[in-house]
């Protein structure tokens, strides 16, 4: 399987590498680290869950509500986040 650096990943997906590092930090990805060197690689499905952040992100939610949704991992608390949000929105 294809492992990506990090630049190329920021550069892919349009966000800085610093986000996803703070991504990483806050336990949404957990990215390998090349024993070697210690860089960060990124397979497929790291850069998966980083597109879901970013769209989650771009629809209004909140890295806490991305956080709950990652350790819920049911489509019922996707479900209630997203009417929760859009009822905010509404107000």
């Amino acid at each position: 399987m294809k492992r990506y650096k990090i630049h190329e990943v920021a550069e892919q997906l349009g966000i800085s590498a610093s986000a996803i590092r703070y991504y990483e930090k806050m336990g949404l990805i957990a990215p390998v680290k090349d024993p070697e060197n210690g860089y960060r690689t990124f397979d497929q499905y790291d850069i998966y869950r980083l597109w879901n952040i970013i769209y989650y992100r771009e629809f209004g939610l909140s890295l806490e509500d991305i956080c709950q949704l990652r350790e819920s991992n049911t489509w019922e608390s996707v479900d209630a986040l997203v009417k929760n949000h859009k009822a905010e929105t509404m107000r």
